[in-house]
């Protein structure tokens, strides 16, 4: 046993911490609290003395924050889901003057986040369509035109226009439901000529 000089607790040996092989007069918690009052009371000698590390230990610092993630992911996430909530109005500002600055990076972004391309890519779809809508050979107005792609396997399939890209969309991007659809406007443009050659 021994007795903390710093809270007069007598205490077991495994409560206080070793300095080059010796028991430090101080218990584990004692220290931890006076650690922690000296940080807050010296934050930027402390954020130079972290900084100068880093800079100086790039290697180290990588690995040790790797691991330090890693260990502790739903701490990681509390901390970023915390962090956005309270600061959504920040993040929406830097996402939008982001967006205004740099336009064409943001768009390559988008693109390869959700479909996998980039604007090389895109272009060259593009240019192979004429610039057209796949299905009705149309343009899309005031937009360049969607990218469509199979749902289920992610596969890029061409460019539409957005009439054309919600009617897949609608249609569930079911052979069957767009077959019997192209059926029945077929059956009712016939019923509708017949009709009219009747009253002829």
């Amino acid at each position: 046993m021994k007795v903390c000089t710093k809270c007069g607790a007598e205490k077991t040996l495994d409560g206080f911490g070793r300095d080059r092989g010796r028991l430090r007069s101080h218990c584990k918690v004692c220290a931890t609290a006076a650690g922690k009052k000296w940080g807050e009371e010296n934050r930027e000698r402390v954020a130079r003395n972290r900084k100068k590390w880093r800079e100086e230990n790039p290697g180290r610092y990588a690995a040790n924050s790797k691991k330090w993630r890693e260990e502790n992911q739903a701490r990681v996430a509390a901390n970023n889901k915390k962090w956005y909530e309270e600061n959504r109005e920040r993040v929406a500002a830097y996402n939008k003057k982001r967006r205004e600055e740099n336009p064409e990076r943001e768009r390559e972004l988008q693109l390869k986040r959700k479909y996998g391309i980039g604007l090389v890519e895109y272009q060259q779809m593009a240019d192979a369509q004429n610039g057209k809508c796949a299905i009705c050979r149309g343009e899309n107005e005031h937009r360049s035109m969607p990218v469509d792609h199979d749902h289920h396997t992610g596969q890029v399939r061409g460019l539409l226009c957005d009439l054309c890209n919600q009617m897949i969309g609608l249609g569930r991007d079911n052979e069957f439901i767009l077959e019997s659809a192209i059926e029945y406007l077929r059956k009712h443009r016939a019923i509708g000529r017949t009709e009219n050659l009747d009253l002829i």
